[in-house]
């Protein structure tokens, strides 16, 4: 008898220990919440899910999976006295250990901040190298290329003049011997009409002694003298006490 009252009596104990252990958690993430507001939803599910699976897996520890009334009513009465006389004088404690963690923690974040700054300009030094690194590159790029260009373009215009300038040179060339050919060509007729003027100028000249002796004679008249002198370059006649002479090789 007193084995069967002294089980129930334990279980019942156990469940009023879970309740104020629930009591204790939920204060112990009140003062979580109380600091940290955005944090108030996940931490009621949490808390939900874990008293739930406390009690499931004390009601299957003590009570072979059978939810007892007596189980629900410790666990509710452990939670009331937690709440009615432990509650208020304990926070204190626990703000005072959340003040004490949470200085804690900004103490070990500050080399992290430190750290993370660094790393920040760092980052943003290694960055704008990279961005000088790149414009350097992307200029010198630019310009070799832009050499490169310029030198092709000179060569290009360099074969222009030098096969245009051949061509011009031919022109010219062939425009100057056929000026040499045409001023030789005139030369010659100049040097004909020359000849040829002079021969005319000789002509004019016989014909004009021609002319002259003709008027000459026309101006004597017919003279003894002439007519004789008229037979013998004519007629070849000679005068009865002339003597002719012929020499034959």
């Amino acid at each position: 008898m007193e084995t069967a009252l002294a089980s129930p009596l334990l279980t019942f104990c156990g469940a009023v220990l879970l309740g104020m252990s629930a009591g204790l958690v939920y204060d112990l993430l009140g003062a979580v919440r109380r600091r940290l507001p955005r944090l108030t939803a996940p931490l009621d599910l949490i808390y939900c899910v874990s008293a739930a699976a406390a009690v499931f897996f004390f009601t299957l520890r003590q009570t072979s999976g059978e939810l007892r009334l007596y189980v629900l009513l410790g666990a509710a009465g452990g939670l009331l006295l937690f709440f009615r006389f432990l509650s208020r004088p304990l926070r204190p404690v626990w703000d005072f250990w959340m003040d004490t963690l949470a200085f804690l923690a900004h103490l070990a974040a500050v080399p992290l901040h430190g750290a993370r700054a660094l790393c920040k300009k760092i980052f943003k030094q290694g960055k704008n190298l990279f961005y000088f690194a790149r414009k350097c590159y992307t200029i010198k790029s630019i310009k070799r290329n832009t050499a490169a260009e310029a030198v092709a373009k000179s060569e290009k215009r360099e074969k222009r003049k030098a096969g245009g300038g051949l061509l011009p040179k031919l022109a010219i060339l062939v425009v100057l011997v056929a000026i040499g050919v045409q001023l030789r060509a005139l030369h010659l007729q100049v040097q004909e009409a020359q000849a040829e003027r002079d021969a005319l100028a000789q002509q004019v000249q016989v014909q004009q002694r021609e002319n002259d002796a003709l008027a000459e004679d026309i101006a004597e008249g017919n003279s003894e003298e002439k007519m004789k002198e008229l037979a013998r370059e004519e007629l070849g006649l000679v005068d009865p006490n002339q003597r002719v002479f012929s020499v034959t090789n």
